[in-house]
């Protein structure tokens, strides 16, 4: 009982401090460096660092983001299909289960990138 007591408070030490160390680095790299700095490194990087106002930029970063996360859809079905093939132990229909979401998962991800490439070329264009 005292195990599943430590086991929850530490997964939910895990978590909390998951979500705070990031915020508290990027505001400790904002003061240590300065906006200018930052902004510079930006612009190296290919990044706009002004203010976006056209209505092309805003909706290329909105299907930029959705892209991303269909990628981590992929990621997490990459992960369960594997993850259920390796559990199978040598049962076929849940083989089959898992070569199923596995190659869903791949076609998924292939259209994924093909729309990628098709709103990258329409928008350079535009």
């Amino acid at each position: 009982m005292k195990y599943k007591k430590t086991l929850k408070i530490s997964i939910f030490l895990i978590i909390l401090m998951s979500i705070i160390v990031p915020v508290v680095q990027a505001e400790t790299l904002q003061n240590a460096f300065g906006n200018e700095a930052l902004n510079e490194t930006a612009k190296g990087a290919g990044y706009n660092t002004g203010v976006t106002s056209s209505v092309s930029s805003i909706i290329s970063d909105v299907i930029k983001i959705a892209l991303s996360l269909l990628g981590v859809v992929f990621l997490l079905l990459m992960l369960y299909g594997g993850y259920l093939w390796m559990t199978a132990r040598g049962n076929e229909q849940e083989v089959e289960k898992a070569k199923n979401i596995i190659t869903s998962a791949v076609i998924g991800m292939l259209i994924v990138i093909g729309s990628y490439a098709i709103t990258y070329f329409i928008f350079k264009k535009i």
